[in-house]
């Protein structure tokens, strides 16, 4: 039998106050949310799935089960429900996943549901993430930089066009071109020549 944390057990009791109140959730999804305690990870996954079409307030609980599940699946599924509804309150989840996840796909779903709510909070964890030990990470960390739009961390951005993986640096280069306007090659130098002839007196 599958162990959950408390906060997500006391989700067992939610689908049937939701049913109580009308919500109908039954008919609209994959899964029957109650389905969230299952010990089987794709069922789990396929109920969050469903919470999330629910039209309820589901955030708070589907972040839950991105800290806490034991499957990297569900994290990753629960990773990606948050960066599609752009709920921005799973943010700070979404950067320990990116910084702290043992599984290479949630820190890449991590950091693509990251870009996609574009907070300029979550810039210093995803330049850190140029350097994750996946070359999936690094190229969605790139990419998401390219979303999140923080300048600040163009100079990490700049670092990662020497990357050993090729789509890292296109990643890494087209992010910069972004975020500066130019057109230049995917080269370390290239970029750095630029930097030091636009950096401000204060930089």
């Amino acid at each position: 039998m599958v162990k959950h944390p408390a906060g997500i057990r006391t989700v067992m009791l939610l689908p049937c106050c939701l049913l109580v109140c009308g919500c109908g959730l039954l008919g609209i999804g994959r899964r029957d949310p109650r389905e969230l305690a299952s010990p089987l990870p794709d069922v789990r996954r396929e109920a969050l799935l469903t919470l999330s079409e629910s039209g309820v307030d589901s955030a708070p609980i589907i972040v839950q089960y991105l800290v806490a599940d034991e499957d990297a699946l569900v994290r990753a599924t629960a990773a990606v429900i948050i960066g599609d509804f752009n709920w921005r309150e799973g943010v700070p989840q979404l950067v320990r996943a990116v910084q702290e996840d043992p599984s290479p796909i949630v820190r890449t779903d991590a950091c693509e549901a990251l870009g996609k709510i574009q907070d300029v909070q979550s810039g210093p964890a995803l330049a850190v993430a140029l350097r994750d030990p996946n070359e999936g990470v690094r190229r969605a960390a790139a990419s998401a930089l390219a979303k999140v739009g923080e300048r600040a961390t163009i100079p990490a951005l700049v670092n990662a066009l020497e990357d050993e993986d090729y789509g890292v640096r296109l990643a890494a280069c087209a992010a910069l071109a972004v975020m500066t306007g130019q057109n230049l090659p995917p080269r370390k130098t290239a970029w750095e020549e630029w930097l030091a002839a636009n950096r401000g007196p204060n930089q």
